[in-house]
């Protein structure tokens, strides 16, 4: 009966000691994503769940191949608390150990970090897989009572860490999970009887991991080929403020180089009022332009690309999807529009441009007639039953980076048929879908535009979606326009006299001639004509 007891207390502290040691792990995997996606490009971000499921094979590989050590009564303890020590070390060797895909093609031997990067990141989840299924060993009977804190405390882990995150940054989470898997083996240390020799050791390692936390450095240099480190190459940048949410890290440059204009026409001597540059992760850059409430200030916005829609007819309510710092925004102000709907979907960028830049900004996200949604844009659209004059998806990731098929492996459920359905619905019947993207010959993310507008419009029962459909370019951007219902020949007139006067070369609109595109900004062939006319 003795034993009956001491078993059940056993099973009991493992329970509980299983749960908070996965509650560390999931806490330090998300950590570990979110530092790596600033400081690498995001995908390599996603290495880390292949890491964290390479260190519980190389566990269980482990005991299978040494089963005499998994009987050890001090395992589980012990490696918690080696655990322990590898949460801070891993999070301390990241600036170290940089993977450069440019170096690993002209040094091959260079690929051998992202094998270091394996071992030291999957140390953490290493030793958790030895604890976990040292227990298991233990109590194979009572197997369902550790799986049940297993998955608790790795679903509390993971609300846990996005919480830390958002309240403190990276530091929060990585401190939380030093307590919870120094408890973690305090209870397995207990459960087998070593308390007074163990527990003042375990103490002094927990005091030592807490201090080392305070010190690991959690802004560790971006990659070189990110737009936040180039922009920090000017001569005056300054970082003036830097923010961590659940999503990424968002940080705010103030330089006196920083200017964005996407597509102005060469001949146009345009006065860009003073910007801060906003990137995420790193990266994305887009800017905050100064706003005083008078209009007069930005009339360079009336020679851009964005405001060829508006200048075939006014367009008083305006949707535009992932606002970012609000350029787009202004630009649809600036040319008329009576109420602007924004939907962005990082607080953290929201957060710029209505409270820390609210002045500079000129209280952009809380002007009268702009209302900003913090959401998904297809939670917005399944919600909303508003039909818009004008539908704007901003132009937001960087050129370099796209031109490059850095992002090719992204996930944008903006970007599928179904969302440009709904797209094409919020549409009044005379009402245009914009989207605007940099110029990157031969042809990629238009294509792909184009392909998912035909889909969309052929589903919503348009028979010949050729005459829905408009396309232009200049010298850096290229511009989609979709409508609902045909392009009628007055508006085809105008917005070839519109292209004209700004030396927009056409790129499409229904019945278009070769001999009329490509002859401002002169490509070595008209790829983007050819592509449409397929």
């Amino acid at each position: 009966m003795f034993h009956s007891q001491e078993s059940r207390i056993g099973i009991w502290t493992s329970t509980a000691s299983i749960g908070l040691l996965s509650l560390s792990a999931l806490s330090i995997e998300i950590t570990l994503t979110c530092l790596l996606s600033v400081v690498e490009w995001y995908h390599y971000a996603f290495m880390v769940v292949s890491t964290a499921l390479f260190g519980y094979a190389a566990a269980g590989v482990f005991l299978s191949l040494r089963p005499r050590i998994g009987q050890r009564r001090l395992l589980p303890a012990l490696s918690a608390a080696t655990a322990d020590a590898s949460y801070v070390l891993s999070i301390f060797l990241i600036p170290f150990l940089r993977f450069d895909p440019v170096i690993a093609g002209v040094r091959p031997l260079h690929a051998w970090v992202i094998l270091a990067q394996y071992v030291v990141l999957g140390l953490p989840f290493f030793w958790t897989g030895v604890c976990a299924a040292a227990l298991l060993t233990r109590y194979p009977k009572r197997a369902n009572y550790l799986y049940f804190g297993d998955l608790t405390g790795a679903a509390l882990g993971a609300l846990l860490a996005l919480i830390m995150i958002s309240l403190g940054g990276p530091r929060l989470p990585i401190m939380v999970a030093v307590v919870s898997s120094l408890v973690s083996s305090a209870l397995l240390v207990w459960g087998v009887g070593v308390v007074r020799k163990a527990l003042p050791l375990l103490g002094f390692l927990g005091l030592c991991l807490l201090l080392a936390s305070l010190f690991v450095n959690l802004d560790p240099e971006v990659s070189p080929y990110k737009s936040l480190s180039v922009i920090m190459r000017y001569a005056d940048s300054q970082r003036v403020w830097s923010d961590w949410s659940s999503l990424s890290r968002v940080d705010a440059v103030n330089s006196s180089m920083i200017r964005f204009a996407p597509g102005l026409p060469f001949d146009q001597h345009a006065t860009i009022p003073k910007e801060i540059a906003l990137t995420v992760d790193g990266d994305d850059l887009n800017p905050i332009t100064k706003f005083d409430g008078n209009f007069s200030r930005l009339s360079f916005m009336g020679t851009l690309p964005l405001a060829v829609p508006y200048l075939l007819e006014q367009r008083r309510r305006v949707l535009v999807i992932d606002g970012g710092g609000g350029f787009d925004v202004l630009g649809a102000m600036v040319m008329g529009a009576s109420k602007v709907v924004v939907t962005e979907r990082n607080p953290g960028i929201v957060k710029a441009v209505k409270e820390v830049f609210a002045n500079f900004s000129g209280a952009l996200y809380s002007f009268h007639g702009v209302s900003v949604h913090v959401t998904d844009p297809r939670s917005f659209l399944s919600a909303s039953k508003d039909r818009f004059d004008l539908i704007d998806l901003s132009l937001k990731k960087s050129q370099a980076a796209v031109s490059t098929g850095l992002y090719s492996l992204s996930e944008n459920y903006l970007f599928t048929v179904n969302a440009f359905r709904q797209l094409i619905r919020h549409l009044s019947d005379t009402g245009i879908l914009v989207a605007t993207r940099w110029l990157a010959p031969p042809p990629r993310e238009v294509p792909r535009l184009l392909s998912l507008a035909i889909s969309a419009l052929r589903r919503e029962g348009v028979d010949d979606a050729s005459r829905n459909i408009a396309c232009f370019r200049g010298y850096i951007t290229v511009t989609l326009m979709v409508k609902r219902t045909p392009f009628e020949q007055p508006e085809i007139e105008e917005f070839k006299r519109i292209c004209q006067r700004r030396r927009f070369d056409l790129v499409y609109y229904p019945g278009i001639k070769r001999n009329e595109t490509n002859r401002f900004n002169v490509l070595q062939k008209p790829w983007y004509y050819e592509v449409f006319s397929q």
